[in-house]
């Protein structure tokens, strides 16, 4: 019966490692995508997630983690973006554009994580 434990064990612990690596590459590669993007369209789709924040924009989805800061008066991305909004951000930039109707917002993104470990 202790065998059997410990091994229980053992894969729960393996396939907890396994997991940690899997996702924490799935979010580089998803970084990745969003930074090395040229980014320009209307927003057809947004949801926060735990991984950050899931737009759609031109059919491709995009995640990245919006800061919050004086850069736009502390106010959350996605409880401030919607659906038809407007997106800019050139390739490899380090902010992020959002135009709505009556105002322009600027974002930076947590760049940090995936670049320093």
């Amino acid at each position: 019966m202790k065998k059997i434990f410990f091994f229980i064990i053992i894969l729960f612990v393996g396939i907890l490692i396994y997991l940690t690596f899997y996702f924490d590459e799935k979010s580089k590669n998803q970084f990745d995508d969003f930074y090395s993007s040229e980014i320009s369209g209307k927003i057809e789709k947004l949801y926060a997630g735990s991984s950050g924040v899931h737009i759609t924009i031109n059919n491709e989805v995009f995640v990245f983690k919006p800061v919050t800061s004086k850069l736009n008066d502390f106010r959350i991305f996605d409880q401030n973006a919607n659906i038809g909004d407007f997106i800019e951000k050139p390739a490899f930039a380090d902010t992020l554009t959002l135009i709505k109707k009556d105002e322009t917002i600027f974002y930076t993104f947590q760049m940090d994580y995936f670049y320093n470990n």
